[in-house]
């Protein structure tokens, strides 16, 4: 063998060897397993445990009080029904008395009874002015009426009439009730006044009194 063959044959030689380690480099580096890398988990302590939740508390809620029972209404009394006068009972009872006042101008009084009840009687008084011509203001509690122990006071309203002959003008009314049954009598005096204050047929009159005494018959 020639020197130049040998060269060669060394060459090819180192480069089989060369090709040889680089192979078996590559081939420890590639099969080599790849090792997991280490979790860091920590597992936590029993003094860094998380603290159990509480149970939230239950309020309770107020009960509802049961509403009161409404009162119960109370019955409506019954309106009284007026007793209407008795049928069955008659009254004998009316009359008249005037004054007397030297003038054509007097109080006149007239009365009538009517049974209210089997014990009571009401009557009835109307006075009146009889006269020609009158004119006369209205005056609060101008009249007056005694009868049985009592003075009943009454208006009397403005007055203005003329007439040519002798007339009665309404002046007021008042009616009362007596105990009075069947069978009894009442007899008693009564008077009337009114407040003319003024002249009738140039005579003054301050006042007219009239009085008589009245009958009623149960």
């Amino acid at each position: 063998m020639n020197k130049s063959k040998l060269k060669a044959t060394i060459f090819i030689l180192v480069l089989l060897v060369v090709a040889a380690v680089v192979t078996a480099i590559a081939t420890g580096r590639s099969g080599k397993p790849h090792e997991p890398a280490a979790q860091n988990t920590t597992t936590p302590s029993q003094s860094q445990a998380a603290p159990p939740s509480e149970t939230p508390e239950v309020t309770p809620s107020e009960s509802t009080e049961p509403s009161e029972s409404p009162e119960p209404s109370e019955t409506p009394e019954p309106t009284p029904t007026p007793t209407a006068p008795v049928t069955n009972r008659t009254v004998s009872g009316s009359g008249s008395f005037a004054s007397n006042t030297g003038t054509p101008l007097n109080l006149a009084v007239n009365y009538t009874a009517a049974a209210k009840s089997d014990s009571e009687v009401s009557i009835t008084f109307d006075l009146y002015l009889n006269c020609y011509t009158i004119n006369a203001t209205a005056k609060p509690g101008g009249a007056s009426l005694t009868f049985n122990g009592k003075t009943y006071t009454m208006d009397t309203p403005e007055l203005s009439s003329s007439s040519a002959t002798a007339t009665s003008v309404k002046l007021c009314s008042q009616t009362v009730t007596v105990p009075l049954a069947a069978g009894e009598s009442l007899n008693v005096p009564i008077s009337a006044s009114w407040a003319f204050g003024g002249k009738y047929s140039n005579v003054d009159l301050a006042t007219i009194d009239a009085s008589g005494t009245l009958s009623v018959q149960g």
